[in-house]
């Protein structure tokens, strides 16, 4: 598992994703048109402070600190706000 800033969030067609941020998807053009065939839109996310957390936690535990989590899809912000922010920082 990993920890990141999020620096930005754009969704946009894909050939707008690509000439924006094609220099830093880090797959080729033809793997990015490949993964975006027959998409309207698509999401980039620019992270930085990239770094790995200092423990992995399953599931099962996640579910301990927040009873109904679900992994996202996208991404999740955890804060300290947040009863799972203990698990990985406590």
């Amino acid at each position: 598992m990993l920890s990141a800033e999020i620096m930005f969030t754009d969704s946009l067609p894909p050939n707008e994703v690509w000439t924006k941020y094609g220099k830093e998807i880090c797959i080729s053009k033809e793997e990015f048109d490949e993964y975006t065939k027959g998409r309207s839109a698509v999401s980039a996310i620019g992270l930085k402070n990239v770094q790995p957390l200092s423990k992995d936690i399953c599931l099962n535990t996640m579910r301990e600190y927040e009873k109904n989590f679900q992994p996202p899809q996208f991404f999740s912000k955890l804060c300290p706000e947040r009863a799972l922010y203990s698990a990985f920082y406590a």
